[in-house]
């Protein structure tokens, strides 16, 4: 009614509602940063495990007279010990290739990473 009067728009609040409606995309954006943050260090975290466990069975390896079964429990072991206090990744399951004629060991890991969003 004031509108027709004044031959003027009232323009209060509609930074208030761009504001509203602006922050649940915006809010999303942060959420999704952070949680490819958390993949990014739980895969640091992960494959700092995995190359510490082949290191040690490359150990094993180049040392001593162990067979395969011995240096693959050498190298899981050490993994799963890197992991161990990880809360925000599911158990991980590594495996073992041994290649005694290159003398490498590579070890791989599979896991689930435990979303915040979940």
């Amino acid at each position: 009614m004031l509108e027709r009067l004044n031959g003027k728009s009232s323009k209060r609040g509609n930074i208030a509602m761009v504001s509203a409606l602006a922050l649940v995309p915006l809010s999303y954006a942060v959420l999704c940063g952070v949680e490819i943050a958390g993949i990014s260090q739980s895969k640091a975290s992960l494959q700092a495990a995995v190359d510490g466990g082949a290191l040690a069975g490359a150990g094993e390896l180049s040392v001593s007279t162990r067979g395969d079964d011995g240096i693959r429990s050498t190298a899981i072991s050490l993994a799963t010990s890197a992991v161990s206090g990880r809360t925000d990744i599911a158990p991980p399951s590594f495996t073992v290739d041994i290649n005694r004629t290159s003398g490498t060991v590579r070890v791989t890991a599979r896991t689930q990473f435990q979303s915040m969003f979940s």
